[in-house]
């Protein structure tokens, strides 16, 4: 939509195309949460890594985990951010989007990991 003339741009079709797919991610982050709450109930994996990464004795295999994580983390907030920043341009379609990018920015991956 960003690469049409403004004249022919549609912002209720560009809803229409993204509020669904934003609306899974939002499911997709639930379902993450849930299942990462599920495998560490009690917190004992996550006390375990923090205190090993306060201690700077994470295994190769922690410290490799958490560098994969602040990839994805940095990768999806970088989107999110992104996207953001292009609804600018579309004033009616950010007034409609605006609140399901600012849900997934709460959500963050940093707040489910």
């Amino acid at each position: 939509m960003d690469a049409r003339k403004e004249e022919d741009r549609n912002e209720d079709e560009l809803v229409q195309q993204v509020k669904p797919l934003l609306q899974q991610a939002e499911k997709i982050m639930n379902e993450t949460q849930g299942l990462i709450k599920g495998a560490d109930p009690d917190n004992k994996i996550s006390n375990k890594a923090k205190q090993h990464q306060q201690a700077h004795k994470a295994t190769p295999e922690e410290q490799r985990l958490a560098e994969a994580l602040k990839v994805m983390v940095e990768e999806v907030g970088g989107t999110i951010e992104w996207a953001r920043n292009k609804l600018d341009s579309f004033p009616k379609a950010k007034k409609d989007l605006g609140p399901l990018l600012d849900a997934l920015g709460r959500k963050s991956l940093v707040k489910v990991v």
